[in-house]
């Protein structure tokens, strides 16, 4: 079977669920080409969305802690806590609290620390600190014996130096 037949044939089969929905013209030909435009502008739509969603991984908006009552909660009390109880509480979509239901990764503490920083930074919406090209910018000084003391930063201003006695100025 073709790819056109196999599109009628889920076009046939889409007609008859949605035999109740369509208005009926009589002519199965007309209802057939509804049902197939329909399931085309379907397909678009859905392929639209996804081009708009961003790459990667979504954004982490729960800590380790708030994971963990999750998984608590749902073990403990199924009926009392469902998801869409859960992810009205925790402020997440349902998508997010199913899948933290259904991970069961746990990492290592310093792993499980930094993904807390990158929570804690996304809530506070300001980073937890210098990321490292931050850091690598600047300009570095060393002692005389070429031992690393301190690095500074891109931003600040160079320092003063002295010129004689009571003038300084600004280095070029």
């Amino acid at each position: 079977m073709g790819p056109a037949g196999r599109q009628l044939l889920l076009g046939l089969r889409g007609l008859a669920r949605l035999g109740t929905r369509l208005e009926a013209s009589g002519d199965p030909e007309l209802d057939l080409e509804r049902t197939l435009r329909s399931q085309a502008k379907a397909v678009r739509e859905q392929r639209i969305k996804r081009q708009m969603e961003p790459r990667g991984p979504p954004q982490r908006t729960l800590s380790r802690q708030a994971m963990e009552q999750i998984r608590f909660l749902s073990r403990e009390a199924p009926e009392e806590w469902p998801v869409e109880r859960l992810a009205r509480g925790f402020q997440v979509p349902p998508d997010v609290v199913r899948r933290v239901l259904r991970s069961r990764f746990h990492p290592s503490p310093s792993r499980a620390t930094k993904q807390d920083a990158v929570v804690a930074a996304a809530i506070t919406g300001k980073s937890e600190g210098p990321t490292r090209k931050e850091q690598q910018r600047g300009r570095e000084v060393f002692d005389a014996t070429g031992n690393f003391l301190y690095r500074i930063p891109e931003a600040s201003p160079p320092p003063l130096v002295a010129l004689g006695p009571g003038r300084k100025a600004r280095p070029k």
